[in-house]
Protein backbone atom coordinates (compact mmCIF):
# COMPACT_ATOMS: atom_id res chain seq x y z
CA UNK A 1 0.00 0.00 0.00
CA UNK A 2 2.86 2.44 0.79
CA UNK A 3 5.69 1.00 -1.44
CA UNK A 4 8.57 -0.74 0.02
CA UNK A 5 12.16 -0.72 0.10
CA UNK A 6 15.05 -3.00 2.06
CA UNK A 7 16.32 -2.01 5.06
CA UNK A 8 19.68 0.39 5.62
CA UNK A 9 21.30 -2.22 6.63
CA UNK A 10 21.18 -4.31 3.60
CA UNK A 11 23.56 -1.45 1.55
CA UNK A 12 25.37 -1.71 4.44
CA UNK A 13 26.48 -5.02 3.71
CA UNK A 14 26.40 -4.95 0.42
CA UNK A 15 29.45 -2.17 0.98
CA UNK A 16 31.29 -4.44 3.16
CA UNK A 17 30.86 -7.03 -0.01
CA UNK A 18 29.49 -9.25 3.01
CA UNK A 19 27.50 -12.23 2.46
CA UNK A 20 24.09 -11.75 3.57
CA UNK A 21 21.44 -14.07 4.80
CA UNK A 22 18.01 -11.95 4.92
CA UNK A 23 15.09 -12.62 5.54
CA UNK A 24 12.17 -12.61 3.04
CA UNK A 25 10.63 -8.64 2.60
CA UNK A 26 8.32 -7.88 -0.26
CA UNK A 27 10.21 -6.44 -3.40
CA UNK A 28 13.17 -8.01 -2.60
CA UNK A 29 14.29 -9.20 -6.19
CA UNK A 30 13.61 -5.90 -7.49
CA UNK A 31 17.50 -4.58 -5.31
CA UNK A 32 19.06 -8.25 -5.31
CA UNK A 33 18.94 -11.53 -6.83
CA UNK A 34 18.19 -14.12 -4.21
CA UNK A 35 20.82 -17.24 -4.41
CA UNK A 36 23.13 -15.16 -6.76
CA UNK A 37 23.45 -11.46 -4.56
CA UNK A 38 22.40 -12.55 -1.46
CA UNK A 39 20.49 -15.67 0.39
CA UNK A 40 17.02 -15.35 1.71
CA UNK A 41 15.84 -17.48 4.04
CA UNK A 42 12.16 -18.23 5.59
CA UNK A 43 13.08 -19.98 8.58
CA UNK A 44 15.51 -20.68 11.55
CA UNK A 45 16.06 -24.25 9.63
CA UNK A 46 16.95 -22.50 6.28
CA UNK A 47 19.54 -19.67 7.95
CA UNK A 48 21.44 -23.47 9.11
CA UNK A 49 21.28 -24.73 5.81
CA UNK A 50 22.64 -21.88 4.57
CA UNK A 51 25.63 -21.60 7.44
CA UNK A 52 26.60 -25.16 6.94
CA UNK A 53 26.08 -25.65 3.07
CA UNK A 54 27.76 -22.76 1.93
CA UNK A 55 31.73 -22.58 1.94
CA UNK A 56 34.35 -19.25 2.49
CA UNK A 57 34.61 -18.93 -1.48
CA UNK A 58 30.73 -19.16 -2.08
CA UNK A 59 30.21 -16.61 0.18
CA UNK A 60 33.20 -14.46 -0.92
CA UNK A 61 31.50 -14.34 -4.96
CA UNK A 62 28.06 -13.61 -3.32
CA UNK A 63 29.22 -11.06 -1.45
CA UNK A 64 31.25 -9.49 -4.49
CA UNK A 65 28.19 -9.45 -6.34
CA UNK A 66 26.30 -8.29 -4.46
CA UNK A 67 28.42 -4.93 -4.09
CA UNK A 68 29.13 -4.82 -7.81
CA UNK A 69 25.10 -4.78 -8.21
CA UNK A 70 24.84 -1.91 -5.03
CA UNK A 71 27.33 0.19 -6.75
CA UNK A 72 25.85 0.13 -10.15
CA UNK A 73 22.19 0.06 -9.31
CA UNK A 74 21.46 1.25 -5.50
CA UNK A 75 23.50 4.25 -4.98
CA UNK A 76 22.98 7.93 -3.15
CA UNK A 77 24.46 9.63 -6.57
CA UNK A 78 22.14 7.56 -8.89
CA UNK A 79 19.38 8.10 -6.61
CA UNK A 80 19.45 11.57 -6.62
CA UNK A 81 19.82 11.91 -10.60
CA UNK A 82 17.14 9.81 -10.66
CA UNK A 83 14.99 11.55 -8.35
CA UNK A 84 16.48 15.07 -10.47
CA UNK A 85 14.76 13.61 -13.80
CA UNK A 86 11.72 12.75 -12.87
CA UNK A 87 10.86 16.24 -11.44
CA UNK A 88 12.36 17.62 -14.40
CA UNK A 89 10.14 15.87 -16.70
CA UNK A 90 6.88 16.45 -14.56
CA UNK A 91 7.69 20.32 -13.58
CA UNK A 92 9.79 21.68 -16.63
CA UNK A 93 13.53 22.34 -16.17
CA UNK A 94 15.01 22.85 -12.28
CA UNK A 95 17.90 25.06 -11.61
CA UNK A 96 21.07 22.50 -10.85
CA UNK A 97 21.81 22.21 -7.24
CA UNK A 98 24.19 24.93 -6.03
CA UNK A 99 28.25 22.64 -5.76
CA UNK A 100 28.74 25.63 -2.90
CA UNK A 101 27.12 24.09 0.69
CA UNK A 102 26.04 27.18 2.54
CA UNK A 103 26.73 27.91 5.96
CA UNK A 104 23.55 28.72 8.80
CA UNK A 105 25.78 32.02 8.62
CA UNK A 106 24.88 32.85 5.34
CA UNK A 107 21.43 33.13 5.10
CA UNK A 108 19.57 34.51 2.27
CA UNK A 109 16.16 36.90 3.28
CA UNK A 110 14.00 36.83 0.76
CA UNK A 111 10.87 38.49 1.08
CA UNK A 112 8.20 35.60 1.53
CA UNK A 113 10.28 34.63 4.24
CA UNK A 114 8.41 33.44 7.48
CA UNK A 115 8.69 32.62 11.19
CA UNK A 116 7.57 29.38 12.99
CA UNK A 117 7.43 28.55 16.23
CA UNK A 118 8.12 25.21 17.34
CA UNK A 119 7.15 22.95 20.60
CA UNK A 120 9.27 19.61 20.99
CA UNK A 121 10.71 17.47 22.82
CA UNK A 122 14.40 18.84 22.72
CA UNK A 123 16.89 20.49 20.11
CA UNK A 124 20.29 21.23 22.47
CA UNK A 125 20.41 17.62 23.61
CA UNK A 126 20.17 14.28 21.34
CA UNK A 127 20.72 12.02 24.51
CA UNK A 128 18.12 9.25 24.54
CA UNK A 129 16.40 10.44 21.58
CA UNK A 130 15.65 10.83 17.72
CA UNK A 131 14.11 13.98 18.03
CA UNK A 132 17.09 16.74 18.23
CA UNK A 133 18.60 15.69 15.67
CA UNK A 134 15.27 15.84 13.48
CA UNK A 135 14.67 19.32 14.73
CA UNK A 136 18.04 20.63 14.07
CA UNK A 137 18.23 19.46 10.69
CA UNK A 138 14.59 21.04 9.84
CA UNK A 139 16.13 24.88 11.81
CA UNK A 140 18.92 25.14 10.25
CA UNK A 141 17.95 24.15 6.70
CA UNK A 142 15.28 27.25 7.05
CA UNK A 143 17.65 29.46 8.43
CA UNK A 144 20.20 29.24 5.40
CA UNK A 145 16.84 30.20 3.30
CA UNK A 146 16.66 33.31 5.62
CA UNK A 147 13.43 31.92 7.72
CA UNK A 148 13.13 32.58 11.47
CA UNK A 149 12.82 29.85 14.05
CA UNK A 150 11.57 30.17 17.38
CA UNK A 151 12.15 26.76 19.56
CA UNK A 152 10.45 26.16 22.80
CA UNK A 153 12.05 23.07 25.18
CA UNK A 154 11.56 22.32 28.53
CA UNK A 155 14.23 22.76 30.49
CA UNK A 156 14.51 18.72 31.65
CA UNK A 157 16.85 18.22 33.79
CA UNK A 158 17.72 14.63 32.11
CA UNK A 159 18.63 16.95 28.78
CA UNK A 160 20.17 19.65 30.64
CA UNK A 161 23.25 17.22 32.21
CA UNK A 162 23.16 15.53 28.40
CA UNK A 163 23.19 19.12 26.35
CA UNK A 164 25.55 18.56 23.27
CA UNK A 165 23.89 21.48 21.49
CA UNK A 166 23.06 24.05 24.22
CA UNK A 167 22.83 27.52 22.05
CA UNK A 168 22.09 26.22 18.12
CA UNK A 169 22.99 29.63 15.76
CA UNK A 170 20.11 28.59 13.82
CA UNK A 171 16.69 29.38 15.30
CA UNK A 172 16.40 31.24 18.43
CA UNK A 173 16.02 28.70 21.62
CA UNK A 174 13.42 29.27 24.76
CA UNK A 175 13.97 27.09 27.52
CA UNK A 176 11.25 27.60 30.26
CA UNK A 177 10.60 25.57 33.20
CA UNK A 178 6.87 26.16 33.69
CA UNK A 179 4.46 26.12 30.67
CA UNK A 180 2.61 29.07 32.82
CA UNK A 181 5.58 31.30 33.51
CA UNK A 182 6.33 30.96 29.68
CA UNK A 183 2.56 31.33 28.33
CA UNK A 184 2.69 35.31 27.52
CA UNK A 185 5.27 34.76 25.49
CA UNK A 186 4.37 31.55 23.90
CA UNK A 187 1.17 33.88 23.17
CA UNK A 188 3.37 37.08 22.01
CA UNK A 189 5.17 35.04 19.32
CA UNK A 190 2.15 32.74 18.22
CA UNK A 191 0.46 36.62 17.39
CA UNK A 192 3.01 37.26 15.21
CA UNK A 193 4.54 34.23 13.41
CA UNK A 194 3.26 32.55 9.92
CA UNK A 195 4.09 28.75 10.97
CA UNK A 196 3.28 27.02 14.25
CA UNK A 197 4.35 23.66 15.13
CA UNK A 198 3.79 21.07 17.92
CA UNK A 199 6.10 17.84 17.76
CA UNK A 200 5.45 14.35 18.92
CA UNK A 201 6.48 13.68 22.53
CA UNK A 202 6.53 17.43 23.21
CA UNK A 203 5.76 17.94 27.36
CA UNK A 204 3.50 20.61 27.08
CA UNK A 205 2.38 19.37 23.60
CA UNK A 206 -1.34 19.16 24.58
CA UNK A 207 -1.51 22.70 26.15
CA UNK A 208 0.25 24.01 23.34
CA UNK A 209 -1.87 22.83 20.78
CA UNK A 210 -4.68 24.86 22.96
CA UNK A 211 -3.08 27.27 22.35
CA UNK A 212 -2.64 27.21 18.55
CA UNK A 213 -6.22 25.84 18.66
CA UNK A 214 -7.25 29.66 20.07
CA UNK A 215 -4.50 31.86 18.27
CA UNK A 216 -4.57 33.45 14.74
CA UNK A 217 -1.62 31.78 13.38
CA UNK A 218 -2.55 30.86 10.10
CA UNK A 219 -0.29 27.75 9.28
CA UNK A 220 -1.56 25.21 12.56
CA UNK A 221 0.79 21.64 12.48
CA UNK A 222 1.40 18.81 14.46
CA UNK A 223 5.00 17.03 13.47
CA UNK A 224 4.90 13.42 14.20
CA UNK A 225 8.25 11.85 14.72
CA UNK A 226 6.72 8.68 16.38
CA UNK A 227 3.72 8.02 14.10
CA UNK A 228 2.99 4.17 15.03
CA UNK A 229 3.18 5.46 19.01
CA UNK A 230 1.16 7.92 18.94
CA UNK A 231 -1.87 6.12 16.54
CA UNK A 232 -1.65 3.32 18.79
CA UNK A 233 -1.95 4.92 22.12
CA UNK A 234 -5.03 6.93 20.28
CA UNK A 235 -6.45 4.18 19.46
CA UNK A 236 -6.28 2.49 22.67
CA UNK A 237 -6.38 5.60 25.20
CA UNK A 238 -8.21 8.48 23.02
CA UNK A 239 -4.71 10.16 23.59
CA UNK A 240 -0.91 10.23 24.60
CA UNK A 241 0.91 12.86 27.03
CA UNK A 242 1.20 14.96 24.32
CA UNK A 243 -2.13 14.88 22.29
CA UNK A 244 -5.64 14.36 22.10
CA UNK A 245 -7.35 12.46 19.35
CA UNK A 246 -10.28 15.28 19.76
CA UNK A 247 -7.00 18.05 18.31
Amino acid sequence: KVGFSPPTRVFEAAGAAACLITDHWAGIETFFASGRELLVAASAAEVVVYLRGIGPREAHSIGGAMRERALQEHTYALRAQQVHGILQASRGNLPQPAARRVQPEATVPRANSFKLVIFGLSITSSWGNGHATTFRALARALHCRGHRVVFYERNEKWYASNRDLPAPEYCELKLYDDWNSILPEVRRDLNDCDVAMVGSYCPDGIRAIEELALSRVPVKTFYDIDTPVTLAALRQRGETGYLKAAQ
